[in-house]
């Protein structure tokens, strides 16, 4: 079934429904799409914001053991200038270090050889020395208590680079996670490290430091929730995992290398996918030059989350309003509809059914569908009283023919007995002598006779008048019929011309919907500039950014409302070209009637000539029985010179045979045009009983 199938109140709903439908889902689509991209960038920008807070906060705890190494390296560089290098003195500072620090693994120093006082040799092989006899003392609490050993492999790449790297770069520095070898237990651990410097900073005489388990860094690190789902690792600058959720990955690099390059150079890096968002921050321990990086790990699901929120409370919302519409639009639809579907009906009921026209729409409104229910009633009040008069006429003609045709028969029957009686009287005329009394008897019978006739007659002239009276009268009603007609089709024009006005108006109410759209759309245009002008204005212009915002969909809503107020009107305008259509087919209805009316009349009329005929012919047969009357009376005063003129008896006695005889023709023709008239008569009413009045 295509739409031009379906009525007209599933045509509006199916219209609106459609526009509703589509233009919610285009707003919920829109409303999704940009929920999602407000809720990532505000997530991002959380994100961003708390990264950065979660590095300032890890360089601050990784800060602390920095600026202890860097006041015991000054410690140190001040006791090598005033040659106060007490090796036991130093190894008490470095012991406080670590005793007064809990995070801390362990603290040492490591000399260039001789470089502290000249006296490596004193001390070879000694408690916390090794074969050189180097200063290189190392406080751990590897077996929980704080213990003294010699470093180790400080002199080999990898392992070393507590001490190899500060010499070489003269620089703060913060190792790789190495494992080292602590009481015999190899450790994951890295190194703060200060390099010594004597000579006013011209001489590198070693290094000093503090090592931090891995484990303690890790514990910090693991307390970082962004979003309370998201997790953080911390990466050093050669891009090992020094803090991973899993621990497998410690010390470990990691797996991309263009991240790896963005943490080398000290710079942030984000990536975004369908899974999560991941940020790195980069994080600057004291006055190193090999920056880390704090990494941010956030679901995607989670920075979603409001966003779907946002798309299910407002797919809900659609569907409640598209419920809501759709009731009000089908509850309206049908007050539209419902007035055109009775006058639809009742039409249908009159031109195919029984031509009720009884029936009336009982509409109420002041629209344009109650005026035109107003004109409908009038216009089928005035047939009901047409057909009432034509069929009181025809009813009033049948029964005048039934008389006319009765009295034709009766004259009829009273010329032929006339004409046998006569025929007996010529045959008897040779007996005239003989039988005087016996002709006298006739002859006074054929007067009574005679003048029966006469009187018929007259009856028949009567009713001949009255039927005439009556036709004329049918002819003027017909005539009447024609103006109530004629008025009718002024009236359907007039509703037309409504019609056609309303049409025009609707045409004028879509202009003022395209000056509404135009508006909307500059309004939309004006809300862009005003919002580029807002986002040209940074901070300051942020909230005029969100008014402008609102503004554009206020205007977006506006033009897709004057959409569908547009469509609307275009069913309107439809229905209003079927509306005059249909008038359009009352006009031709009305236009028949008008013929049939025509018609009627013109039957009236022939109805009318045709009774003048018998109205004459009845005159001439009653003029007839005067002169048959006249003629019995003479025959009686001569019955006595019979004898004489029996010839002229005889001649006499043929006319009034003859004039019998044209009296019978005349009764019959008047008979034919009385049954004549009753088939017109009979045919009227059958044409009228179509209708129900």
């Amino acid at each position: 079934m295509s739409v031009k199938d379906l009525n007209l109140r599933n045509k509006i709903l199916f219209s609106t429904g459609f526009v509703v439908l589509v233009s919610f889902v285009c707003v919920i689509l829109l409303v999704s799409t940009k929920s999602v991209e407000m809720a990532k960038t505000a997530a991002y920008e959380t994100a961003t914001h708390s990264a950065y807070q979660y590095a300032n906060q890890v360089t601050n705890e990784l800060n602390v053991p920095m600026d202890t190494v860097r006041t015991l390296g000054s410690t140190f560089e001040g006791l090598k200038k005033a040659n106060n290098t007490d090796r036991a003195t130093m190894n008490s500072m470095i012991v406080s270090v670590l005793d007064d620090n809990l995070p801390f693994l362990g603290s040492w120093t490591v000399w260039e050889p001789n470089a502290l006082d000249g006296k490596d040799a004193n001390y070879i092989n000694q408690p916390g020395y090794d074969a050189t006899g180097r200063f290189i003392p190392y406080w751990n609490r590897g077996a929980g208590d704080i213990k003294l050993e010699a470093l180790i492999d400080y002199e080999t790449p990898g392992v070393g680079d507590f001490y190899l790297i500060p010499k070489k770069t003269q620089k703060e520095t913060v190792t790789d996670p190495i494992l080292y070898k602590v009481n015999g237990k190899e450790v994951l651990m890295i190194s703060l490290v200060e390099p010594i410097m004597i000579n006013d900073n011209s001489t590198y005489a070693g290094a000093v430091g503090v090592d931090i388990a891995l484990d303690t860094i890790q514990k910090m690190i693991a307390d970082i929730k962004p979003f309370n789902t998201g997790y953080a690792c911390l990466i050093s600058n050669n891009g090992k995992y020094v803090s991973n959720p899993d621990p497998n990955k410690i010390g470990k690099v990691v797996d991309d290398q263009a991240a790896i390059e963005e943490i080398t150079a000290g710079k942030s890096y984000t990536i975004s996918n369908d899974e999560y968002y991941r940020l790195y921050v980069p994080v600057t321990i004291g006055r190193t030059i090999t920056p880390w990086s704090l990494v941010i790990n956030v679901p995607m699901t989670t920075i979603l989350e409001q966003a779907n929120s946002i798309r299910n409370f407002s797919i809900i919302v659609a569907m409640i309003a598209i419920f809501v519409i759709g009731l009000v639009v089908y509850i309206v639809s049908g007050g539209i509809t419902k007035p055109i579907v009775q006058t639809s009906e009742v039409l249908k009921n009159i031109s195919q059914g029984d031509g009720d026209l009884t029936k009336r729409l009982n509409i109420v409104t002041n629209d344009e569908v109650g005026k035109l229910s107003q004109h409908f009633n009038r216009f089928i009040g005035d047939i009901h009283s047409i057909v009432m008069e034509v069929n009181d006429t025809a009813s009033t003609l049948g029964a005048t023919s039934e008389e006319l045709s009765a009295s034709a028969q009766e004259a009829t029957a009273a010329s032929e007995q006339v004409a046998d009686t006569l025929g007996q009287l010529a045959s008897g005329a040779t007996e005239q002598a003989i039988s005087v009394g016996d002709t006298g008897e006739i002859i006074r019978q054929l007067s009574t006779h005679a003048q029966q006739v006469a009187v018929n007659a007259e009856i028949v002239s009567h009713s001949s008048g009255k039927a005439a009276h009556a036709a004329e009268l049918g002819a003027l009603q017909a005539g009447n019929a024609v103006q109530k007609i004629e008025q009718i089709r002024e009236v359907t024009d007039q509703t037309a011309e409504v019609i056609s006005q309303l049409g025009e108006q609707s045409i004028q109410i879509g202009q003022i919907v395209d000056v509404i759209t135009g508006i909307a759309s500059q309004t939309n245009l004006l809300a862009l500039n005003a919002a580029i002008e807002a986002a040209r204005a940074g901070e300051q212009g942020r909230g005029f950014a969100v008014v402008a915002e609102e503004v554009r969909k206020l205007a977006e809503q506006s033009s897709m409302s004057a959409s569908q107020i547009s469509t609307l009107i275009g069913d309107i305008q439809h229905d209003t070209k079927l509306a005059v259509g249909v008038m359009e087919k009352g006009k031709a209805e009305v236009a028949a009637g008008v013929e049939a009316v025509n018609l009627a009349g013109n039957s009236f009329r022939t109805i009318v000539s045709e009774i003048k005929t018998v109205v004459e012919q009845i005159q001439q047969v009653t003029e007839a029985s005067k002169q048959m009357a006249d003629g019995s009376s003479q025959a009686v005063k001569s019955v006595e010179n019979i004898g004489v003129i029996a010839e002229q008896t005889a001649a006499s006695t043929q006319g009034v045979s003859a004039a019998s005889e044209e009296q019978a023709a005349t009764m019959n023709s008047v008979s034919q045009s009385a049954e004549a008239l009753a088939k017109i008569g009979e045919n009227l009413s059958r044409l009228v009983g179509k209708f129900k009045i």
